[in-house]
């Protein structure tokens, strides 16, 4: 499954926990998305910038980490060592993310 699809699934997933439809999440993103473009999103028909993975982990109260938590353990077994090594840098990456945005949230 391609990131894109994993990434969308796992924000339907929060939505849905979270008790909002796809207009009240697309209310809270900043530059107000259509219902139209979340349900894109969740179906895996777009791709993410970093700032946009970093509000949709914003609004849905999950660090970005969590957006795509399973994409190195479960689609990188079918890819080749040089793509898994970065998809594992991503990873690492994202974690960093996820530890510079809670730290610039701990200075307010």
């Amino acid at each position: 499954m391609h990131i894109e699809k994993k990434v969308g699934a796992r924000i339907r997933a929060l939505r849905d926990s979270a008790g909002l439809t796809q207009a009240q999440l697309g209310q809270l993103l900043p530059g107000n998305w259509s219902r139209q473009a979340v349900s894109s999103a969740e179906k895996g028909q777009r791709a993410f910038g970093v700032a946009e993975l970093v509000e949709m982990a914003t609004v849905l109260n999950v660090t970005v980490s969590d957006l795509v938590e399973d994409f190195p353990s479960g689609a990188s077994s079918g890819l080749g060592r040089g793509l898994r090594a970065q998809v594992q840098l991503l990873r690492t990456e994202l974690r960093r993310l996820d530890q510079a945005l809670a730290d610039v949230s701990d200075e307010k």
